[in-house]
């Protein structure tokens, strides 16, 4: 159970955070990290901006033209 994490597997996790909730200890890992990283907060961000635009992208694409 490894609590420090590198830039590279706190984005990892970013990503596997998407598809699946992670254990707690990832959670807390990872909430350490963004808390002390300046740049992995602006890849999180990003991240939640793509989500929402591919959801809504979805939303418009199963409604159909009007």
């Amino acid at each position: 159970m490894k609590l420090r994490l590198k830039c590279n597997e706190a984005t990892a996790l970013l990503l596997a955070r998407e598809d699946r909730p992670l254990p707690l200890w990832q959670q807390l890992a990872l909430q350490a990290h963004l808390v002390a990283c300046r740049a992995c907060p602006v890849v999180e961000r990003q991240l939640l901006i793509m989500r929402r635009a591919m959801r809504v992208w979805r939303e418009e694409s199963t409604s159909g033209p009007d």
